[in-house]
C-alpha cells in the first residue's frame, strides 16, 4: 500500500470513530430554541441562556437538582444521566439513583419565552413513598451578580415585615429575580404558591416542600413545572435586597 493510501485510510477511520474522541461535554451540547429564547444543554443540565428580546446571555458553572423522598436525598451530583433529545422541544436527562429513576425534562416551546424544567419519579423501591423536598432549580451562574429580589408574601397591613411574615405565613416566595452586571437578568420560578428561595453570591436555588404521599400504581410522580428566562434590566433596583 502507498504511503498516500495509507494516509487516506487513516483519515477515512478518523471521520468514522472521531465522535469516540470527543469529550462526554462535546457530544452532549443540545440546544432548544425558538425566536426569542436559546438554551443550549451539557451533560447535566443548561449551560447557556440566551433571550433576543433582552439580549441577555448567561452562562452557568452549574444546574442541579435535588428531591427528599422518604429517608433519601437524591440529586444530581450522584449519578451521571443519560441524555436523549425528545423532538423539536424537549431534552431528557435519565439518572439512575440507589434504586430509584429520576427522568428530568427541559421543554421550550414555540410560543414559550422562558425554559421549563420537570423532574419525574420513574422507579421507586417501594410501591409507596413520600416526597418531601423538591429543588428544581440549584444554579451557579458564570456572569457577575450584582444583587437579587425575593418577591415574598407579607401582611403589612398587620404591621409585619417580610422578614416576620416568612416565619408565620404558608405562603412565602413567589421566586427570584437575579440582576447580573451588564444590565441582564434572570428570572427563576416554580409554579407553585410555597416556595423558598435562596442566594449567595453568584449560586441560588428554588425549592418546595409538598409532603406528598404517592403510589406507583397512580403512575409517575411529576414536580411542578420549574421556569426561567431572562429580562433586560429597568435601571432602578430600589427593591434589591
Amino acid at each position: 500500500m502507498s504511503n498516500a493510501s495509507r494516509v487516506f485510510v487513516g483519515l477515512v477511520h478518523v471521520l468514522i470513530f472521531s465522535p469516540l474522541l470527543f469529550s462526554a461535554d462535546l457530544q452532549t451540547r443540545l440546544t432548544l430554541s425558538n425566536p426569542t429564547t436559546k438554551a443550549t444543554f451539557g451533560p447535566k443540565g443548561l449551560v447557556l441562556l440566551e433571550g433576543a428580546q433582552s439580549k441577555a446571555k448567561i452562562a452557568f458553572a452549574q444546574d442541579d437538582w435535588s428531591l427528599a423522598i422518604d429517608s433519601s436525598t437524591l440529586g444530581s451530583h450522584a449519578a451521571q444521566p443519560r441524555v436523549k433529545r425528545v423532538g423539536r422541544d424537549e431534552i431528557q436527562y435519565d439518572y439512575g439513583i440507589s434504586g430509584y429513576e429520576i427522568r428530568v425534562i427541559y421543554q421550550l416551546k414555540p410560543a414559550w419565552r422562558f425554559v421549563g424544567k420537570q423532574l419525574r419519579v420513574l422507579r421507586t423501591p417501594a410501591s409507596d413513598f413520600t416526597v418531601h423536598r423538591v429543588v428544581a432549580w440549584d444554579l451557579k451562574v458564570q456572569n457577575e451578580v450584582g444583587s437579587a429580589y425575593v418577591p415574598s408574601t407579607y401582611v403589612p397591613q398587620l404591621g409585619a415585615t417580610i422578614a416576620e411574615s416568612r416565619k408565620s405565613l404558608p405562603g412565602k416566595d413567589f421566586g427570584e429575580f437575579l440582576r447580573l452586571t451588564g444590565g441582564q437578568g434572570l428570572l427563576l420560578t416554580i409554579q407553585n404558591p410555597f416556595l423558598e428561595a435562596r442566594h449567595d453570591g453568584q449560586t441560588a436555588s428554588l425549592g418546595y416542600a409538598p409532603e406528598m404521599s404517592w403510589r406507583k400504581s397512580w403512575g409517575q410522580f411529576a414536580s411542578d413545572m420549574a421556569c426561567i428566562g431572562t429580562y433586560s434590566l429597568s435601571g432602578r433596583d430600589s427593591l434589591a435586597r
